[in-house]
Protein backbone atom coordinates (compact mmCIF):
# COMPACT_ATOMS: atom_id res chain seq x y z
CA UNK A 1 0.00 0.00 0.00
CA UNK A 2 2.96 2.28 0.78
CA UNK A 3 4.28 1.83 -2.42
CA UNK A 4 1.11 2.52 -4.15
CA UNK A 5 0.80 6.13 -2.15
CA UNK A 6 4.31 6.48 -3.18
CA UNK A 7 3.81 5.67 -6.67
CA UNK A 8 0.78 7.87 -6.77
CA UNK A 9 2.86 11.04 -5.48
CA UNK A 10 5.30 10.90 -7.72
CA UNK A 11 3.15 10.78 -10.78
CA UNK A 12 1.34 14.32 -9.38
CA UNK A 13 4.80 15.66 -8.78
CA UNK A 14 5.34 14.94 -12.47
CA UNK A 15 1.94 16.28 -13.99
CA UNK A 16 2.62 19.38 -11.68
CA UNK A 17 6.49 20.01 -13.10
CA UNK A 18 4.67 19.57 -16.96
CA UNK A 19 1.94 22.01 -15.80
CA UNK A 20 4.43 24.61 -14.40
CA UNK A 21 6.37 24.05 -17.47
CA UNK A 22 4.03 24.89 -20.07
CA UNK A 23 2.14 27.76 -18.51
CA UNK A 24 4.56 30.09 -20.00
CA UNK A 25 4.12 29.42 -23.25
CA UNK A 26 0.82 29.27 -23.10
CA UNK A 27 0.87 32.80 -21.83
CA UNK A 28 2.79 33.83 -24.44
CA UNK A 29 0.84 32.09 -27.08
CA UNK A 30 -2.51 34.02 -25.85
CA UNK A 31 -1.27 37.33 -26.34
CA UNK A 32 -0.25 36.42 -30.03
CA UNK A 33 -3.46 34.69 -30.73
CA UNK A 34 -5.64 38.13 -29.57
CA UNK A 35 -3.49 40.63 -31.72
CA UNK A 36 -3.52 37.71 -34.79
CA UNK A 37 -7.09 37.71 -34.08
CA UNK A 38 -7.54 41.73 -33.85
CA UNK A 39 -5.50 41.99 -37.44
CA UNK A 40 -7.75 39.88 -38.83
CA UNK A 41 -11.26 41.54 -37.51
CA UNK A 42 -9.48 44.94 -38.82
CA UNK A 43 -8.82 43.76 -42.16
CA UNK A 44 -12.35 42.52 -42.28
CA UNK A 45 -14.00 46.08 -40.81
CA UNK A 46 -11.22 48.38 -43.06
CA UNK A 47 -12.48 49.66 -46.46
CA UNK A 48 -10.94 47.92 -49.04
CA UNK A 49 -7.97 50.01 -50.66
CA UNK A 50 -8.98 52.59 -53.56
CA UNK A 51 -6.64 52.98 -56.62
CA UNK A 52 -4.51 56.41 -56.00
CA UNK A 53 -6.18 59.16 -58.65
CA UNK A 54 -4.16 59.61 -61.95
CA UNK A 55 -2.14 62.59 -61.59
CA UNK A 56 -3.55 65.82 -63.34
CA UNK A 57 -1.81 66.91 -66.64
CA UNK A 58 -0.97 71.12 -66.06
CA UNK A 59 -2.45 73.44 -68.23
CA UNK A 60 0.91 73.28 -70.96
CA UNK A 61 0.74 69.72 -71.09
CA UNK A 62 -2.75 69.30 -71.56
CA UNK A 63 -2.32 71.43 -74.57
CA UNK A 64 0.86 69.44 -75.58
CA UNK A 65 -1.33 66.46 -76.00
CA UNK A 66 -3.70 67.70 -78.07
CA UNK A 67 -1.03 69.64 -79.95
CA UNK A 68 1.06 66.41 -80.89
CA UNK A 69 -2.09 64.62 -82.33
CA UNK A 70 -3.22 67.50 -84.45
CA UNK A 71 -2.27 65.67 -87.73
CA UNK A 72 -3.74 62.29 -86.70
CA UNK A 73 -7.21 63.79 -86.14
CA UNK A 74 -8.24 64.31 -89.85
CA UNK A 75 -9.68 61.87 -92.33
CA UNK A 76 -7.50 61.93 -95.27
CA UNK A 77 -8.28 61.24 -99.11
CA UNK A 78 -7.62 57.59 -100.17
CA UNK A 79 -7.98 57.40 -103.86
CA UNK A 80 -5.15 54.60 -104.48
CA UNK A 81 -7.98 52.16 -105.96
CA UNK A 82 -8.09 54.84 -108.83
CA UNK A 83 -4.49 55.27 -109.66
CA UNK A 84 -3.53 54.27 -113.29
CA UNK A 85 -0.73 52.21 -114.17
CA UNK A 86 2.59 53.82 -113.37
CA UNK A 87 5.14 52.20 -115.03
CA UNK A 88 2.78 51.83 -118.29
CA UNK A 89 5.00 53.70 -120.83
CA UNK A 90 7.95 52.72 -119.14
CA UNK A 91 8.91 55.89 -117.44
CA UNK A 92 7.18 58.16 -114.53
CA UNK A 93 6.43 61.67 -114.52
CA UNK A 94 6.08 63.82 -111.43
CA UNK A 95 4.53 67.48 -111.82
CA UNK A 96 5.20 70.24 -109.23
CA UNK A 97 2.06 73.11 -109.58
CA UNK A 98 2.82 75.49 -107.68
CA UNK A 99 1.04 79.06 -106.94
CA UNK A 100 4.66 81.26 -107.37
CA UNK A 101 7.63 79.04 -108.66
CA UNK A 102 9.96 81.86 -108.51
CA UNK A 103 9.71 82.83 -104.84
CA UNK A 104 12.89 82.99 -102.55
CA UNK A 105 11.31 79.33 -100.74
CA UNK A 106 9.97 77.62 -103.94
CA UNK A 107 12.60 78.47 -106.27
CA UNK A 108 14.84 76.47 -104.06
CA UNK A 109 12.61 73.61 -103.55
CA UNK A 110 11.66 73.76 -106.91
CA UNK A 111 15.63 72.86 -107.34
CA UNK A 112 15.15 70.12 -105.03
CA UNK A 113 12.65 68.37 -106.15
CA UNK A 114 14.21 68.69 -109.89
CA UNK A 115 17.94 67.25 -108.90
CA UNK A 116 16.22 64.45 -106.93
CA UNK A 117 13.95 63.15 -110.16
CA UNK A 118 17.12 63.58 -112.28
CA UNK A 119 19.13 61.62 -109.96
CA UNK A 120 15.99 58.52 -109.66
CA UNK A 121 15.09 58.69 -113.34
CA UNK A 122 12.18 60.45 -113.07
CA UNK A 123 11.06 63.20 -115.31
CA UNK A 124 10.08 66.57 -113.48
CA UNK A 125 7.92 69.53 -114.70
CA UNK A 126 7.64 72.88 -112.57
CA UNK A 127 4.74 74.98 -113.53
CA UNK A 128 4.10 78.42 -112.27
CA UNK A 129 0.70 79.47 -111.30
CA UNK A 130 1.79 83.75 -111.13
CA UNK A 131 -0.55 83.14 -107.93
CA UNK A 132 -3.59 82.99 -110.34
CA UNK A 133 -6.10 80.55 -109.44
CA UNK A 134 -7.37 80.17 -113.22
CA UNK A 135 -3.66 79.52 -114.15
CA UNK A 136 -3.09 76.94 -111.10
CA UNK A 137 -6.04 74.72 -112.64
CA UNK A 138 -5.53 75.34 -115.97
CA UNK A 139 -1.32 73.91 -114.69
CA UNK A 140 -3.14 70.34 -113.00
CA UNK A 141 -4.78 70.13 -116.45
CA UNK A 142 -1.83 70.99 -118.16
CA UNK A 143 -0.05 68.14 -116.08
CA UNK A 144 -2.25 65.47 -116.68
CA UNK A 145 -2.23 66.37 -120.01
CA UNK A 146 1.53 65.38 -120.50
CA UNK A 147 0.47 62.37 -118.61
CA UNK A 148 2.05 62.93 -115.61
CA UNK A 149 2.01 60.20 -112.82
CA UNK A 150 1.81 62.15 -109.70
CA UNK A 151 1.74 66.08 -109.31
CA UNK A 152 2.86 67.85 -105.70
CA UNK A 153 0.46 70.64 -105.05
CA UNK A 154 0.79 73.98 -103.71
CA UNK A 155 -2.44 75.54 -104.38
CA UNK A 156 -2.95 79.75 -104.91
CA UNK A 157 -6.00 79.14 -102.53
CA UNK A 158 -7.35 76.41 -100.29
CA UNK A 159 -11.03 77.10 -101.54
CA UNK A 160 -9.47 75.82 -105.13
CA UNK A 161 -7.65 72.65 -104.06
CA UNK A 162 -11.26 70.53 -104.32
CA UNK A 163 -11.39 71.35 -107.91
CA UNK A 164 -7.52 70.07 -109.13
CA UNK A 165 -8.01 66.97 -106.52
CA UNK A 166 -11.55 66.04 -108.85
CA UNK A 167 -8.84 66.52 -112.31
CA UNK A 168 -6.80 64.36 -110.41
CA UNK A 169 -9.04 61.59 -109.84
CA UNK A 170 -10.80 61.12 -112.46
CA UNK A 171 -7.19 60.84 -113.90
CA UNK A 172 -5.98 58.44 -111.87
CA UNK A 173 -3.17 60.38 -110.83
CA UNK A 174 -1.43 60.29 -107.38
CA UNK A 175 -1.38 63.75 -105.76
CA UNK A 176 0.28 65.68 -102.23
CA UNK A 177 -0.11 69.08 -101.58
CA UNK A 178 2.73 70.52 -99.72
CA UNK A 179 3.42 74.05 -97.83
CA UNK A 180 -0.31 75.01 -98.56
CA UNK A 181 -2.74 71.88 -98.00
CA UNK A 182 -6.52 71.13 -98.05
CA UNK A 183 -9.59 69.08 -98.57
CA UNK A 184 -11.09 67.55 -101.25
CA UNK A 185 -14.56 67.76 -102.14
CA UNK A 186 -15.63 65.07 -100.00
CA UNK A 187 -13.64 67.36 -96.58
CA UNK A 188 -11.48 64.49 -96.75
CA UNK A 189 -7.93 66.47 -95.90
CA UNK A 190 -5.26 66.04 -98.79
CA UNK A 191 -1.98 64.04 -98.06
CA UNK A 192 0.86 66.58 -97.43
CA UNK A 193 4.11 67.60 -96.78
CA UNK A 194 4.42 70.30 -94.83
CA UNK A 195 5.42 72.45 -91.57
CA UNK A 196 4.66 70.48 -88.03
CA UNK A 197 5.11 73.08 -86.05
CA UNK A 198 4.44 71.36 -82.64
CA UNK A 199 7.06 68.44 -84.26
CA UNK A 200 9.30 70.74 -85.61
CA UNK A 201 10.15 72.29 -82.02
CA UNK A 202 9.65 68.67 -80.37
CA UNK A 203 13.01 67.75 -82.11
CA UNK A 204 14.72 71.54 -81.01
CA UNK A 205 13.90 71.11 -77.22
CA UNK A 206 15.14 67.63 -77.41
CA UNK A 207 18.26 68.70 -78.65
CA UNK A 208 18.18 71.62 -75.41
CA UNK A 209 17.24 69.03 -72.84
CA UNK A 210 19.76 66.85 -74.01
CA UNK A 211 22.28 69.27 -74.08
CA UNK A 212 21.70 70.48 -70.49
CA UNK A 213 21.37 67.21 -69.51
CA UNK A 214 25.08 66.47 -70.50
CA UNK A 215 26.42 69.58 -69.34
CA UNK A 216 25.01 69.18 -65.41
CA UNK A 217 22.61 71.70 -65.53
CA UNK A 218 21.47 71.62 -62.02
CA UNK A 219 17.11 71.73 -62.26
CA UNK A 220 16.86 73.17 -59.04
CA UNK A 221 18.63 76.35 -60.14
CA UNK A 222 17.12 76.31 -63.56
CA UNK A 223 14.53 78.48 -65.22
CA UNK A 224 13.13 77.90 -68.61
CA UNK A 225 11.77 80.93 -70.26
CA UNK A 226 9.14 80.51 -73.15
CA UNK A 227 8.58 83.49 -75.34
CA UNK A 228 5.18 81.92 -76.97
CA UNK A 229 2.51 83.63 -78.58
CA UNK A 230 -0.34 81.84 -77.31
CA UNK A 231 -2.74 84.10 -80.02
CA UNK A 232 -0.59 82.42 -82.53
CA UNK A 233 -1.48 78.73 -83.35
CA UNK A 234 1.92 78.27 -85.28
CA UNK A 235 3.87 80.08 -82.75
CA UNK A 236 2.09 78.21 -79.76
CA UNK A 237 1.86 75.00 -81.27
CA UNK A 238 6.02 75.09 -81.22
CA UNK A 239 6.00 76.22 -77.67
CA UNK A 240 4.15 73.36 -77.19
CA UNK A 241 6.64 70.89 -78.62
CA UNK A 242 9.47 72.36 -76.86
CA UNK A 243 7.90 72.20 -73.35
CA UNK A 244 6.50 68.97 -74.20
CA UNK A 245 10.57 67.69 -75.65
CA UNK A 246 12.46 69.18 -72.57
CA UNK A 247 10.30 67.68 -70.02
CA UNK A 248 10.74 64.35 -71.51
CA UNK A 249 14.81 64.98 -71.34
CA UNK A 250 15.49 66.46 -68.26
CA UNK A 251 14.99 64.23 -65.19
CA UNK A 252 13.09 65.93 -62.76
CA UNK A 253 12.08 68.78 -64.51
CA UNK A 254 8.75 70.42 -63.76
CA UNK A 255 6.07 73.24 -64.35
CA UNK A 256 7.63 75.55 -61.73
CA UNK A 257 10.94 75.64 -63.87
CA UNK A 258 9.10 77.04 -66.59
CA UNK A 259 8.13 81.08 -67.30
CA UNK A 260 5.35 81.58 -69.43
CA UNK A 261 5.86 84.59 -71.48
CA UNK A 262 3.13 86.39 -73.60
CA UNK A 263 5.02 88.00 -76.34
CA UNK A 264 1.45 88.71 -78.44
CA UNK A 265 3.21 88.61 -81.75
CA UNK A 266 7.04 86.82 -81.04
CA UNK A 267 8.65 89.99 -82.62
CA UNK A 268 11.72 90.58 -81.55
CA UNK A 269 10.99 93.91 -79.60
CA UNK A 270 8.47 92.37 -77.80
CA UNK A 271 10.42 89.43 -77.62
CA UNK A 272 12.90 91.72 -75.65
CA UNK A 273 10.99 93.52 -73.25
CA UNK A 274 8.78 90.45 -71.68
CA UNK A 275 12.08 88.32 -71.13
CA UNK A 276 14.10 91.43 -69.98
CA UNK A 277 11.56 91.52 -67.11
CA UNK A 278 11.51 87.77 -66.42
CA UNK A 279 15.59 87.36 -66.14
CA UNK A 280 15.47 90.41 -63.60
CA UNK A 281 13.03 88.81 -61.79
CA UNK A 282 14.21 85.42 -61.71
CA UNK A 283 18.28 86.11 -62.07
CA UNK A 284 18.80 85.88 -58.10
CA UNK A 285 17.96 82.54 -57.71
CA UNK A 286 18.90 81.13 -61.47
CA UNK A 287 21.95 79.82 -62.27
CA UNK A 288 21.07 77.96 -65.49
CA UNK A 289 18.69 79.70 -68.59
CA UNK A 290 17.16 77.90 -71.36
CA UNK A 291 15.03 80.48 -73.79
CA UNK A 292 13.15 78.49 -76.30
CA UNK A 293 11.48 81.35 -78.73
CA UNK A 294 9.54 79.34 -81.76
CA UNK A 295 9.33 83.03 -84.03
CA UNK A 296 11.83 85.50 -84.51
CA UNK A 297 15.36 84.65 -83.80
CA UNK A 298 15.91 83.33 -80.12
CA UNK A 299 19.22 85.13 -80.29
CA UNK A 300 18.36 88.37 -81.22
CA UNK A 301 15.75 88.34 -77.81
CA UNK A 302 18.27 86.30 -75.26
CA UNK A 303 21.61 87.48 -75.95
CA UNK A 304 21.57 91.07 -75.66
CA UNK A 305 19.79 91.00 -71.92
CA UNK A 306 22.78 87.64 -71.27
CA UNK A 307 25.22 90.16 -72.34
CA UNK A 308 23.75 93.19 -70.63
CA UNK A 309 23.66 91.58 -67.42
CA UNK A 310 27.41 89.66 -68.05
CA UNK A 311 25.67 86.40 -67.64
CA UNK A 312 28.24 83.17 -68.60
CA UNK A 313 26.96 81.44 -72.17
CA UNK A 314 28.15 77.56 -70.51
CA UNK A 315 25.30 77.64 -68.25
CA UNK A 316 22.76 78.66 -71.33
CA UNK A 317 20.65 77.66 -73.87
CA UNK A 318 18.72 78.99 -76.42
CA UNK A 319 16.48 77.46 -78.39
CA UNK A 320 14.22 77.93 -81.15
CA UNK A 321 13.94 78.30 -85.60
CA UNK A 322 15.86 78.76 -88.31
CA UNK A 323 15.53 79.31 -91.78
CA UNK A 324 18.56 81.20 -92.98
CA UNK A 325 21.86 82.01 -92.27
CA UNK A 326 21.91 84.97 -90.07
CA UNK A 327 22.37 81.91 -87.36
CA UNK A 328 25.83 82.12 -88.24
CA UNK A 329 26.78 85.38 -87.41
CA UNK A 330 25.39 85.33 -84.05
CA UNK A 331 27.24 82.11 -83.42
CA UNK A 332 30.77 84.34 -84.68
CA UNK A 333 30.27 86.14 -81.81
CA UNK A 334 32.07 83.94 -79.49
CA UNK A 335 32.54 80.18 -79.10
CA UNK A 336 30.24 80.56 -75.93
CA UNK A 337 27.45 81.81 -77.66
CA UNK A 338 27.67 79.31 -80.53
CA UNK A 339 27.75 76.24 -78.04
CA UNK A 340 24.57 77.55 -76.81
CA UNK A 341 22.28 77.62 -79.46
CA UNK A 342 19.82 74.25 -80.66
CA UNK A 343 17.27 75.30 -83.14
CA UNK A 344 15.36 73.12 -85.60
CA UNK A 345 16.23 74.86 -89.48
CA UNK A 346 13.89 74.71 -92.22
CA UNK A 347 15.12 74.22 -95.69
CA UNK A 348 13.14 74.53 -98.60
CA UNK A 349 15.82 72.28 -101.03
CA UNK A 350 15.43 69.06 -98.67
CA UNK A 351 11.98 69.54 -98.95
CA UNK A 352 11.50 69.19 -102.42
CA UNK A 353 13.97 66.42 -102.88
CA UNK A 354 11.91 64.47 -99.89
CA UNK A 355 8.49 64.93 -102.09
CA UNK A 356 10.64 63.23 -105.09
CA UNK A 357 11.35 60.54 -103.04
CA UNK A 358 7.97 59.82 -101.54
CA UNK A 359 7.02 59.93 -105.19
CA UNK A 360 9.75 57.22 -106.03
CA UNK A 361 9.05 55.19 -103.15
CA UNK A 362 5.05 54.82 -104.54
CA UNK A 363 6.20 53.90 -108.08
CA UNK A 364 8.86 51.47 -106.85
CA UNK A 365 7.16 49.71 -104.10
CA UNK A 366 3.39 50.94 -103.96
CA UNK A 367 4.21 52.84 -100.87
CA UNK A 368 1.05 55.16 -100.54
CA UNK A 369 1.63 59.08 -99.65
CA UNK A 370 1.69 59.15 -96.03
CA UNK A 371 -1.28 61.66 -94.52
CA UNK A 372 1.38 63.90 -93.30
CA UNK A 373 5.19 64.17 -93.43
CA UNK A 374 6.74 67.06 -91.44
CA UNK A 375 9.96 68.70 -93.05
CA UNK A 376 12.98 66.50 -92.34
CA UNK A 377 14.48 66.98 -89.15
CA UNK A 378 17.59 69.55 -89.07
CA UNK A 379 19.31 70.67 -86.00
CA UNK A 380 21.09 73.49 -85.86
CA UNK A 381 24.17 73.99 -83.65
CA UNK A 382 27.57 74.89 -83.48
CA UNK A 383 28.60 71.17 -84.42
CA UNK A 384 27.13 71.70 -87.97
CA UNK A 385 26.51 75.29 -88.66
CA UNK A 386 29.47 75.33 -91.72
CA UNK A 387 27.28 72.69 -93.35
CA UNK A 388 24.07 74.75 -92.35
CA UNK A 389 25.65 77.70 -94.24
CA UNK A 390 26.08 75.39 -97.12
CA UNK A 391 22.62 73.94 -97.26
CA UNK A 392 20.48 77.67 -96.28
CA UNK A 393 22.79 80.15 -98.67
Amino acid sequence: MKKLVVLLMCAMLVFSAVACTAAPAAEEAAPAATEAAAADTAAAEAPAATEAPAATLSKYAEEAKVAASAYTNDTYADNHENYKDFAADGTFKVAFICKFLTSSWFAPKSKGMEDKAKELGIDFIGIDANNSEDAFLQGVQNAINQDVDAVILTPVTAAMLPSCIDLCQQAGVAYITTDDGGYDSNGNRVPHLGLDDYGLCYSAGKAAGLAAVERGFDVSKLKIAMLDAPSVESIHNRSLGAYQALMDNIPGLTDDNFIWLDTVDNLTDNNIAKFSGAYQANAASTEYWIVFCGGNNVWDAAFPIFDENGADYTKIICSGVVGDTTVAAAMNASEAKANSIFCAGILPYPSGASLIELCNNLFQNGTLFPNFTGYPEYIVSAANIDQWVVDAG
